[in-house]
């Protein structure tokens, strides 16, 4: 599998990607919505060939992608530990 958006889900408002443990795609901000590539073409899911993966998704796909980067610096924020 190599689709970077598959079992997530997007949280716009909170500006969050959370791993939902299903088949969500989280390229669709407004309600579950399950990997196209899976249910509808019975095929793994991958992003280079996935229908989703349009010009117009490119924009949400960037700004999740940077949701994910920033709530990785701030998991490292909390996992800091002084030195004793």
């Amino acid at each position: 599998m190599s689709c970077p958006f598959y079992g997530k889900c997007a949280l716009p408002l909170a500006r969050a990607v959370v791993p939902q443990g299903g088949n969500q795609c989280a390229l669709v901000l407004t309600a579950f919505s399950p990997c196209v590539m899976e249910v509808d073409e019975k095929k793994a899911p991958d992003w280079p060939t996935c229908p989703r993966n349009t010009a117009y998704s490119q924009h949400s796909a960037a700004q999740i992608q940077e949701w994910e980067r920033d709530m990785q610096a701030s998991k490292k924020l909390f996992e800091f530990k002084y030195p004793d």
